[in-house]
């Protein structure tokens, strides 16, 4: 997988999130980097998690539009560092399909 089709997929999600209504008042995103991830921070953080890192993995496969299939998303901390809280399922990265699961995921870990 190239780093630009997963740099593309990111800010395609990116979009697709941002404007999503069921996130308007859990998170605020922090502007893309054009990366091929980005992170949302919670509007009121859980704990010592303050946000959610979403990303592109280039080790995964593409779809039939030759783009990548799988989202992979890690917790945050209020120093952007990775953190791992296994009361939340998190004792490593977890990854996704769709974008209704991530949102329901963000939904999830936020509240």
């Amino acid at each position: 997988m190239s780093m630009q089709r997963c740099t593309n997929a990111s800010r395609a999600l990116y979009d697709i999130l941002k404007n999503d209504s069921r996130l308007n008042s859990v998170v605020v995103f922090e502007p893309h980097t054009k990366s091929h991830c980005f992170q949302v921070k919670f509007s009121n953080p859980n704990g010592r998690v303050h946000g959610i890192s979403i990303s592109y993995p280039m080790d995964i496969y593409e779809n039939k539009h030759g783009y990548p299939s799988t989202v992979e998303t890690a917790l945050i901390d209020a120093e952007d560092n990775l953190c791992y809280v296994e009361e939340l399922g998190y004792d490593d990265v977890h990854r996704f399909d769709s974008t209704d699961e991530i949102v329901k995921e963000i939904l999830r870990i936020s509240s």
